[in-house]
């Protein structure tokens, strides 16, 4: 090998060798939110507790709601809402919610008994999904219901126009529970 080559095998190592110092020097910096994002904060007030069905629906309450909610979810990240098992807890956590968001059309089925158990009948239950079109899949559109084969595909926000209902239906909840906080949902 000449030192040509040398030099561009080296060149290529440094390279390689210097873009995850790179990114790692990029993704730890941190930049200061312009003067126009910074008076978009929501402004303190109380805060709701909202338990969601599954991380998805989690992260739209807490991108409607802000510092203004405290958001759990009943599935964890990583889990088969499908399959998931809650533990005899969550009954406490559901209880001691301001409100509970499912996405319904079977997709929360599992999660029936933590809800049954906490015996509120004021806690008041948004089934995001209620009304929009689906598609077949062998699900029902009320979580509660036993399994069987009906109808509904359960992963509506996967439609943006979908999502931006559901996004809908979460902020004119959070408000009407919420009044104080409506303008900033």
């Amino acid at each position: 090998m000449n030192v040509g080559q040398r030099l561009a095998t080296h060149a290529v190592l440094l390279r390689f060798l210097s873009a995850p110092v790179l990114l790692a020097v990029v993704g730890c910096t941190r930049s200061e939110p312009t003067a126009a994002i910074r008076s978009n904060v929501n402004p303190p007030g109380p805060t709701l507790s909202v338990v969601t069905s599954i991380t998805v629906l989690a992260d739209l309450v807490k991108n409607v709601g802000g510092e203004r909610v405290e958001v759990k979810s009943l599935v964890p990240s990583g889990a088969d809402p499908n399959t998931f098992q809650p533990p005899h807890r969550d009954v406490l956590v559901v209880s001691d919610a301001d409100i509970v968001f499912f996405n319904g059309l079977g997709l929360d089925r599992t999660l029936r008994n933590v809800v049954i158990n906490a015996a509120r009948p004021d806690l008041p239950l948004v089934m995001l999904s209620d009304g929009l079109p689906t598609l077949d899949s062998g699900f029902s559109s009320d979580p509660f219901a036993p399994p069987g084969p009906t109808r509904g595909n359960p992963y509506l926000w996967l439609d943006p126009r979908n999502a931006v209902v559901y996004v809908e239906r979460i902020r004119d909840t959070l408000g009407a529970i919420d009044p104080s906080g409506a303008a900033t949902y």
